[in-house]
């Protein structure tokens, strides 16, 4: 194989400025499937997948982007253990197999329906270090060592953005849930819950949920309240006057 350039002239020889321009300005789920798709276009990947890891099922994975032979791929869920993603999952580091993927987990329908042969995965962390998800990315033929440093260099210029995404995709859908439920008022766990995930998913510095005053028209009484990650119990049930506040 001839020698690649670097991972950002690679985008620039295949005229992907406006490509890396888009990406700029894309967010949420928009963002991250115009990524799956610009990577496997720019090192001609067969599959690219990026999946948030489900809470309490840690060996499972809900693909949330993807592309597959140059066209979008739909939402999916898949055990992890099977594939070579349970060792991006176990191991919570970057895992390279250049070749003879198929031989190492010959319990993948995938891998062996779609002939893949090599397979690169990164792992997605939130801000505290916890695994979140994986960007995984495989290919029918193998992948000799400088290449794949190159797909893995070009992945971590985006792993921050895109850990971001998912963790605020995440909370939208907890947000989403908590709407449809029963009434919260009362019900103190989910309240604290709904503004922790409030002042995630909007990125905002303070979030907090109050009830107005019947018998006080000036005045309102606060039910939670998140300040830069963390809820502050002391404040809750405190009355506050409307005068003074937005």
């Amino acid at each position: 194989m001839q020698q690649l350039a670097s991972p950002v002239n690679e985008w620039k020889n295949q005229g992907s400025s406006d490509e890396l321009l888009v990406l700029s300005s894309s967010t949420g789920r928009d963002f991250i499937q115009f990524f799956a798709e610009t990577l496997a276009d720019c090192f001609e990947i067969d599959l690219v997948t990026i999946g948030e890891l489900l809470v309490m099922e840690n060996e499972r994975i809900s693909v949330l982007a993807g592309s597959m032979d140059g066209k979008p791929l739909e939402d999916f869920d898949y055990q992890a253990c099977l594939t070579p993603c349970i060792a991006v999952i176990q191991t919570a580091q970057p895992i390279i197999l250049l070749s003879d993927v198929q031989k190492s987990y010959t319990e993948d329908n995938l891998l062996r329906e779609q002939g893949i042969r090599s397979y690169i995965g990164i792992p997605l962390k939130n801000s505290e270090g916890e695994l979140i998800g994986v960007v995984q990315a495989s290919w029918r033929r193998e992948i000799d060592p400088e290449e794949a440093e190159h797909v893995l260099e070009t992945i971590d210029m985006f792993v921050a953005r895109l850990s971001a995404e998912l963790v605020t995709l995440h909370a939208m859908r907890i947000l989403a849930a908590l709407a449809e439920g029963p009434s919260l008022i009362g019900n103190l766990d989910t309240l604290r819950l709904l503004t922790e995930q409030m002042q995630t998913a909007l990125k905002v510095r303070v979030a907090f949920i109050a009830e107005t005053l019947p018998e006080d028209d000036h005045s309102f009484r606060l039910l939670t309240y998140c300040q830069d990650g963390k809820l502050i119990p002391d404040v809750e049930n405190e009355i506050v006057p409307y005068a003074g506040t937005p």
